[in-house]
């Protein structure tokens, strides 16, 4: 797709097509994490992509008004792959803001949010970093 499309267009398609499975992902988390502080719920989130084979996600920094959330990434799906890029190659992970977006708006906060991928492995960073904030 990269290939036909460009990194670009590619990271578009994909980012669109994770969005709205993203935000009702986030609100089915909700229900089974519903006793938790948003935080842990978010973290609680991290630790099952973890499982899931994503690499090692955390969340480094967490402020709920103004909404900024930086999470760290061992993505080890893509580290070694590519080394030497220009953009990050983090398209897996495009999704996390819907996700939480969903795990908000199921305790009641509407917030619609935006994701930066600020380091990434494919750059050449130790490990990927990607800073949520609103829009």
């Amino acid at each position: 797709m990269e290939e036909t499309l460009g990194t670009n267009g590619a990271y578009a398609i994909i980012y669109e097509a994770s969005s709205e499975g993203g935000r009702q992902l986030g609100k089915g988390l909700a229900k089974r994490f519903e006793a938790l502080p948003i935080e842990k719920q978010i973290q609680a989130y991290f630790d099952f992509a973890t499982m899931r084979g994503l690499g090692t996600i955390t969340a480094e920094e967490f402020q709920l008004e103004p909404f900024r959330l930086v999470v760290k990434g061992e993505m080890s799906y893509i580290k070694g792959i590519i080394t030497d890029a220009d953009e990050g190659h983090c398209y897996m992970t495009a999704g996390f803001s819907t996700i939480i977006e969903g795990l908000l708006a199921a305790q009641g906060i509407q917030k619609e949010l935006k994701q930066e991928e600020t380091k990434c492995v494919s750059m050449g960073h130790e490990h990927c970093e990607f800073l949520i904030t609103e829009k």
